[in-house]
């Protein structure tokens, strides 16, 4: 489909904030009889919701005129607030498994919320209303759950104004329900995800990345924010693996602020195992970074930076702990496009373990082990296309990493 304001004989249309990147649709036009036909999904920005759209003219003196009433009419359907002020959605700070089927949350307060739903699911996409839960503070202790092994969370405000109205949905989080305590945390550093170019977030929506580690994951495993675990509330030492990742985090929000290295480093330091994906970080710290930010690039993630672009959307040639790795495709053209994958290259001990394919080349992966071990991957690991694919290069990560 075409894209309102992205891309297709939408390109150029409802280029508005409640429009842009949220019409999908296909246009029909029969100029010599006057027709002009748009049809399509409206995901809409505020109530979650999607609508179909489908609007047919005929015998129109001119076509342009008619394609600008029809882009008027969606833009009124999604600028639409059915007469309520939605509350903005909380943030939520971690996900952990506590014991078996038991899962603690918290989250962030929302001001003139009267209380909060939290909503589960086994796949982190359908969420049955059945579910959720109230409650009335930020944190929830949940047990007798609806799902056995990893289930997913997400949090909404809501105010009794016109009825219970739901804010939008917080981020996707995750957990282990089945086991006691887990031994993996996923680190979600995605903190430009809301406010990037559509062009690399083609639905405009917020993320349910996690669901990606989740489905690759034979271990248990939480999530907690990377703020959480910069101010420490949340502790690495706690963990065995830490997964974090970072999206396409660049320098406008800090892949890692000053706090966050610090925690990372004390961690790797004590003999702690991390990953970190993402397409820019490399950007951040090694060309566009302080001092301070190069020499964690370098001295903590043995990593350099060499390019921005490696300008491709494929990964091959495994050495060392990925000895025998497929062909990997990494752009999920509906959730997450990588426009700016990072080359990068090893320094201090750190080597070479997957390259890029085509476009301008150059080294994908940097493996380093010592005192701690660490793994660099230049694009997110969440933007892997397959889960087959997902599940055998988190293997041989987490291999390496033990």
């Amino acid at each position: 489909m075409s894209i309102a304001g992205v891309r297709g004989t939408l390109g150029g249309r409802m280029s508005g904030a409640s429009t842009v990147g949220r019409f999908w649709g296909k246009t029909g036009t029969l100029p010599s009889i006057g027709v002009v036909a748009v049809s399509g999904i409206l995901f809409h920005r505020d109530d979650g919701r999607r609508y179909a759209v489908s609007l047919l003219f005929n015998g129109v003196p001119n076509v342009s005129s008619a394609r600008g009433v029809q882009d008027q009419f969606i833009t009124a359907v999604a600028a639409n607030h059915h007469g309520v002020a939605r509350l903005p959605g909380p943030e939520l700070i971690s996900t952990r498994s506590a014991a078996s089927d038991v899962v603690e949350l918290e989250w962030t307060p929302v001001e003139g919320a009267d209380g909060y739903a939290v909503w589960f699911s086994d796949d982190g996409e359908h969420w049955d209303p059945a579910d959720a839960r109230r409650v009335d503070g930020t944190e929830h202790r949940a047990g007798d759950l609806p799902f056995v092994d990893d289930v997913f969370v997400r949090v909404t405000a809501f105010s009794q104004e016109a009825g219970a109205t739901h804010s939008k949905a917080s981020d996707v989080y995750g957990a282990s329900a089945s086991v006691g305590v887990a031994r993996v945390l996923v680190v979600d550093g995605h903190e430009r995800w809301q406010a990037q170019r559509v062009s690399e977030n083609p639905r405009a929506v917020g993320h349910n990345f996690v669901v990606r580690y989740g489905e690759a994951l034979g271990v248990a495993f939480d999530t907690a924010s990377a703020e959480a675990v910069g101010d420490e509330r949340v502790a690495l030492s706690e963990y065995d693996v830490v997964l974090w990742m970072l999206g396409e985090e660049s320098d406008a929000h800090l892949s890692f602020d000053d706090l966050e290295q610090d925690v990372l480093a004390s961690y790797i330091d004590a003999g702690g195992a991390v990953m970190v994906s993402g397409a820019e970080f490399a950007y951040d710290l090694g060309a566009v970074g302080t001092p301070e930010d190069t020499a964690f690039l370098a001295d903590v993630l043995h990593v350099g930076y060499t390019g921005d672009d490696a300008a491709t959307w494929w990964l091959h040639e495994g050495q060392g702990a990925l000895q025998g790795a497929p062909v990997l495709g990494f752009s999920t053209r509906d959730a997450i496009v990588v426009d700016f994958p990072d080359q990068l290259n090893p320094v201090g001990g750190g080597a070479a373990v997957l390259s890029y394919f085509g476009g301008a080349g150059g080294t994908a992966a940097v493996a380093w082990s010592g005192t701690g071990s660490t793994f660099a991957l230049g694009v997110p690991f969440e933007s892997v296309e397959g889960v087959a694919d997902r599940t055998w290069l988190l293997d041989q990560v987490l291999a390496s990493l033990q």
